[in-house]
């Protein structure tokens, strides 16, 4: 009888190496995202920043119904809410074009973590994704060592 505990069982093959990971691969995806997130919430926030700056605030609108949210998005904070977000999203678009070409791992890793800020982006949550999978790939050693 030669079952699994028999001296005749032969024993299983060995699994195959697995295959090399690609840096450029692994970063390509989380990249595209936060620049095309960054790119579409600057180009957001430069529109409202202009149009509070020519005095249509956010908060004119019928759809403000609280007055004190409708103060708060306009005039001085709503400026520097909106001058803060460009930053942002400048910091966030130079971070992923330098992770796509795998340089400055340290840009590219702080624009991952202002993805994970809650509610940087018009839809809270958005930059979860980006930012998380960012930092899942950024954190790999041989990610990290393709660097230069």
């Amino acid at each position: 009888m030669n079952g699994p505990g028999s001296p005749a069982a032969a024993p299983p093959p060995p699994l195959p190496p697995a295959p090399p990971v690609n840096p450029a691969d692994s970063v390509k995806a989380p990249a595209i995202i936060m620049i095309v997130l960054a790119g579409l919430g600057g180009a957001v926030s430069a529109l409202f920043l202009v149009l509070n700056i020519l005095g249509v605030a956010v908060g004119s609108t019928s759809a403000m119904q609280d007055e004190r949210i409708a103060q708060y998005v306009s005039g001085g904070c709503g400026i520097a809410f909106l001058a803060a977000s460009i930053v942002l999203d400048v910091l966030v678009l130079l971070g992923g074009m330098k992770m796509l070409k795998l340089q400055s791992w340290g840009l590219a890793l702080a624009a991952a973590i202002v993805c994970l800020v809650p509610c940087y982006w018009s839809c809270c949550g958005l930059g979860l994704i980006p930012g998380i999978w960012g930092l899942i790939v950024l954190l790999k050693p041989e990610v990290k060592a393709a660097f230069r």
